[in-house]
């Protein structure tokens, strides 16, 4: 078991492209959403957890089956912002902006 755990990430909503993100295009001034990552690794299974602060509410999940892969992309403009598609418990899924405050 492998668990990383980043405190303060910054989300922004995007739109689905099918390649090429690019976070010059986001508010990146302005956050959608702030919170802490968590990266849970058990054998060849990870997840990406994004939680509230304080109460570590789960606000999205990002299953990562294979890296490289579908569920976490490089943006092509920056190395400090990723796209991550999360799954919410129906079977939804959204992409989001990701990124690290300095």
């Amino acid at each position: 078991l492998a668990l990383v755990v980043k405190d303060v990430v910054l989300n922004f909503l995007i739109q689905t492209k099918a390649a090429g993100w690019k976070a010059t295009e986001w508010n990146l001034d302005k956050p959608d959403w702030k919170g802490k990552l968590r990266l849970i690794s058990k054998g060849r299974a990870a997840e990406i957890k994004l939680e509230e602060f304080g109460s570590n509410k789960l606000y999205a999940s990002c299953p990562i089956e294979t890296y490289p892969g579908p569920a976490v992309q490089a943006v092509v403009d920056s190395s400090r912002y990723f796209v991550i598609k999360v799954v919410d418990e129906s079977g939804k899924s959204a992409h989001l902006g990701l990124g690290f405050a300095e």
